[in-house]
This record gives structure tokens, sequence and C-alpha cells, in this order.
């Protein structure tokens, strides 16, 4: 497992401008508020414009800073931005490997979600925005429309998220449930053994054996 350390502030700033641009050039702003809707308030993300407003209001609830950058480098493996790497690496050649860094600051939930919105192309947009709204919302890309549903409380955890997923049945998106079930095509999950699982024999003492009763 990846170890990241504190950084100075100067190399700290650097990065955060180095991510900023890369984020801003590929149009990701709303990537990044569907990312960061459990770290921030939705008051704060609407008034979010750029990726550096988004780092700066992180920075300020206390989720990011140099002394711990874990949330920067878990944004570039969740969002899969891993060409990131090699700028970084430019300032800080002690970057750790971020293929091998463990998410830990973004719930099970939320990579689901990141990940269904990373799926979406203009005709699932188009079949969802025309299931859940009338008129049409028209949303310019995936995230705006996450966002928007999220909003309205039609995408979260739950029983509401069941009739999300019935409505996507309907429109015979099975990738996209599989995305959000967390369910991996054609293979199986193993069974952990529990403690219940498992009866311990006391020491000494064999299991008796049944014999079928003499008629």
């Amino acid at each position: 497992m990846a170890t990241i350390e504190e950084i100075s502030e100067d190399k700290f700033n650097n990065i955060r401008i180095i991510v900023s641009r890369w984020y801003d050039r590929r149009h990701f702003v709303s990537m990044l508020k569907v990312v960061y809707k459990d770290h921030l308030e939705n008051s704060i993300l609407s008034n979010d414009k750029t990726t550096i407003d988004i780092l700066n209001s992180l920075y300020a609830a206390g989720h990011l800073s140099s002394t711990d950058p874990t949330l920067l480098y878990e944004t570039i493996k969740l969002t899969n931005q891993l060409g990131l790497e090699k700028k970084i690496k430019a300032v800080l050649p002690s970057l750790p490997n971020i293929r091998e860094i463990a998410i830990s600051r973004f719930s099970d939930h939320r990579q689901r979600i990141v990940k269904f919105g990373h799926a979406l192309i203009d005709d699932h947009i188009q079949a969802i925005d025309g299931i859940h709204n009338n008129p049409k919302e028209k949303y310019s890309d995936g995230w705006c429309m996450i966002s928007d549903l999220e909003y309205k409380l039609k995408i979260c955890k739950g029983k509401r998220m069941d009739k999300f997923i019935k409505k996507l049945k309907t429109l015979e998106l099975d990738n996209l449930i599989r995305i959000l079930k967390d369910i991996t095509p054609n293979r199986k999950r193993k069974h952990k053994k529990t403690i219940e699982d498992v009866q311990v024999q006391p020491r000494g003492k064999k299991k008796k054996s049944r014999t079928p009763n003499k008629k």
C-alpha cells in the first residue's frame, strides 16, 4: 500500500495549480461537483465555477491540506486521470504510485456514482432525462444530470435508488444497473466465512457419527 507523506506548502500550491489546469482544460468541473458531493454542501458547490474554487472550498472545510493531500491523490485515481501523475512527479518526485493508493476518503456509494457517470453516453442521458423530467431538462452532460437528480433525491441511497434502478431497467440499461448495484458480470463473489460459519469442536471430543437405527 502506498504511503502518503506531508509536503511543503509551496509544493502543495504548485500541485493544486497543476491539477486545476488539468481538470479545467478538460471541462471536468461538473464531474468534480459529483465527486465531492459528500464533502461539500450544495450551496458551496453551486457557487464554485472552477477547479481551484472547489479545491479552495475543500481546503477551507479541512478536507485537503499540505499535511494531508490524500483526498487529491484519491480524486485522481477515482476520476481515472492518471496522466496527472507524471506532471505532479515533476514537482514532487516522492509522489506515491497513485495506482496503488487505496481509496478511503470516498464511500462505496460515491465510487459507484462516479463509475456510473463515466459510463454514460449521450443516448443514456437523453433516455434518463426523458423518463425523469417532463419537459426534458436537456442536460449539458451526464455529470450535470447526476447532480440534478441527486439534488432532487432521485439518485440517493436506499429505496429511492431502487426506484431509479427500476427506471433504468425499463430503459433496458443493464450495464448501468450493474454499476449501481456493484454487480460484475460472469464473476461469482467468494463467500467469506464468519465466526458463525465455523463450528469449533471442543478439544478431546470427537463429533459422534450417527448410525442408522436397526429395525
